[in-house]
């Protein structure tokens, strides 16, 4: 346990280093995040009750215009910041692993899963907040993107990754049953993630539509839901009755009485 807290609070400090930085990130890589609003938008209605886990600066949030929005951040940096540039939307500072929310939810989003020192404690808890209808967003990286991923890191072209988890779809799959979900869809976007005029488009719009060439997209959406609940079988007593000694006499004259209809 000791192990795991030094962990989130490293992440923790992390954030709050480079969160002045976080909106820069987001400018840089426009495009990408362009597409990534795109998506969620298709997925999450506009005016529903939404929460965002790991939420950073919130942009992702406003931009599926709910009704009523709660971001949660382990970084209070990030919390002041999403807070100043959407005053109508809610922000928390919270450990995704420890959060108590009395609260529920028709969308929730849960976002830097590689980033998530404890995932199934986070999905646990989110489950929480879930009506049976809630739908369960988990945003990620097609971990065949890692080497190129942790490249651009070291180029510059991202924000660098802080020990990440680098989870398979049927990782994230097994997690979300152990938590009480059950994955419904994934969402597969993205080959190129960088504008370029053309190529872009052309790989984006159409090739990452191609069966076999939607596995090898960037961009992962696994939407998931709550199981239903078993039902819990009522409980039913049985009685055995056992004739008394006199009943049983006055049963087998009756049973030899019984005229032969010619079954034998």
């Amino acid at each position: 346990m000791e192990a795991l807290r030094l962990r989130i609070e490293a992440r923790r400090c992390l954030e709050e280093e480079r969160g002045e930085q976080r909106d820069h990130w987001i400018q840089s890589n426009r495009y990408y995040y362009d597409r990534v609003k795109r998506i969620l938008r298709y997925i999450i209605e506009p005016g529903k009750r939404v929460l965002e886990v790991r939420c950073q600066t919130g942009h992702l949030l406003d931009a599926v215009e709910p009704g009523f929005g709660m971001g949660v951040e382990i970084s209070a940096k990030l919390v002041a910041l999403a807070t100043a540039k959407y005053p109508h939307l809610r922000f928390v500072q919270a450990d995704p692993e420890n959060l108590e929310l009395d609260e529920q939810f028709d969308y929730i989003i849960v976002s830097h899963i590689f980033d998530t020192v404890d995932l199934l404690a986070v999905l646990e808890r989110v489950r929480r907040c879930c009506r049976p209808s809630t739908r369960i967003i988990i945003y990620s990286y097609n971990y065949l993107w890692e080497p190129l991923l942790e490249l651009a890191s070291h180029l510059g072209l991202r924000a660098p990754l802080s020990e990440p988890s680098w989870l398979t779809e049927s990782d994230i799959a097994g997690f979300l049953g152990l938590a009480g979900f059950e994955a419904i869809r994934t969402h597969r976007r993205l080959l190129f993630p960088k504008w370029f005029p053309l190529l872009a488009s052309f790989l984006n719009d159409f090739v990452a539509f191609l069966p076999g060439f939607r596995r090898l997209s960037m961009l992962e959406m696994i939407v998931a839901r709550p199981k239903p609940k078993r039902p819990v079988a009522p409980d039913v007593s049985v009685s055995v009755i056992i004739p008394c000694r006199n009943e049983r006499d006055n049963i087998a004259p009756a049973v030899e009485r019984i005229p032969d209809m010619g079954w034998n």
